[in-house]
């Protein structure tokens, strides 16, 4: 994927030219982007501001270090157009004061008529405050938007499943294997890369784990910026894919991967499975 091409974002087709950390945030939901406080015409090209619904925020507890697991009730129209794991929101606060922020929902799609709770990893930081200090109370959300991911590449010749994310990463992640449609029956490596062991959200690598099987899946935890008494990878996840495969003369078997991270780490990651055999259409990513 190179930054000058046409992406497919929100559904509508912009000309993009995004940096790393821009990319990231697009996948992970995490986004210091701001909308104009202009007219409400579009955003990028044909982009049009979103509708915004008053909801409630249910809990917002800290779950690794900066990092917070943020639950929302929303509106039955707004849970009703949540369809695909990999999908994301804007939040902003009651009375727009601030400015909206992209979010990726980490809790899996409901089922029609279940509770209408979404579920967030957020990184706290200055654009984000007014959220990340909130205990309670009222905020608004928008429509659930992007195009999440196309799991329908997923089929049944798929054999062995790559999931490789970082920071915040891990929600749209989540998303997808509690959804269940990632299945149970597949060989499964997870890496999960972040900067120190305390920014490491275990609790959702163990859901992950559950989630696909226990007997199924092995987690390559990869910290950029460990201490000394680290003893996992360290470095970064894309490095790590690239140690583990680099031993393997033959083909994988059918294969497919999930990869939620900066615009270099997807082109790294993309390269090194393409060399083993994966097609890129199976190196999927949630826009």
């Amino acid at each position: 994927m190179n930054s000058g091409l046409w992406t497919l974002f929100l559904g509508v087709a912009f000309k993009a030219s995004p940096g790393d950390a821009f990319l990231s945030r697009l996948q992970t939901g995490d986004s210091g982007v701001r909308k104009s406080r202009g007219p409400r015409t579009s955003l990028w090209g044909g982009w049009q501001e979103p509708t915004f619904h008053e909801a409630s925020l249910l809990s917002n507890d800290d779950i690794a270090d900066g990092v917070r697991r943020v639950l929302v009730e929303v509106p039955e129209t707004v849970a009703a157009g949540y369809l695909k794991p990999g999908q994301f929101v804007q939040l902003v606060d009651a009375d727009k004061s601030s400015k909206p922020n992209f979010f990726a929902i980490a809790s899996p799609p409901p089922s029609p008529g279940a509770a209408t709770q979404l579920e967030f990893l957020i990184k706290n930081a200055e654009s984000n405050a007014w959220l990340t200090g909130l205990s309670s109370g009222s905020l608004q959300v928008s429509d659930v938007m992007g195009n999440g991911f196309p799991l329908d590449r997923l089929d049944d010749s798929v054999s062995e499943l790559f999931l490789c994310a970082s920071g915040t990463g891990i929600a749209p992640i989540r998303s997808a294997v509690l959804s269940g449609k990632l299945g149970q029956n597949r060989r499964c490596t997870f890496f999960y890369g972040f900067r120190k062991e305390e920014n490491c959200v275990q609790q959702w690598v163990q859901e992950i784990e559950a989630g696909l099987g226990l007997g199924n899946v092995e987690s390559v935890l990869v910290a950029s910026q460990p201490s000394e008494a680290w003893n996992g990878a360290k470095g970064y996840v894309q490095d790590s894919l690239s140690s583990r495969l680099s031993d393997q003369t033959d083909p994988l078997p059918p294969a497919a991967a999930l990869v939620i991270g900066q615009k270099t780490m997807w082109e790294s990651i993309s390269s090194t499975l393409q060399s083993k055999g994966v097609p890129a259409e199976r190196i999927m990513t949630n826009f």
